[in-house]
């Protein structure tokens, strides 16, 4: 299995947000539609930016984890 590490991950994550924020803008163009971030890395990585932008973002600074199974 070729796993990425967890900062290559990270930067991919950012490295990737302005495709991710014209899809939501795409699909929510009035940026209303509540938007829940699930990983903490992503909750960390992404809540800021995406409210600054004026996205609805549901977290207010709590982290989802994911279940790794």
């Amino acid at each position: 299995m070729n796993e990425l590490s967890p900062s290559k991950r990270n930067r991919a994550i950012v490295g990737n947000y302005q495709s991710l924020r014209e899809d939501l803008a795409r699909l929510s163009p009035d940026r209303s539609v509540p938007l829940i971030l699930i990983k903490e890395n992503v909750c960390r990585l992404l809540e800021a930016r995406l409210r600054e932008d004026g996205f609805n973002v549901l977290n207010s600074g709590r982290v989802i984890y994911f279940p790794n199974i």
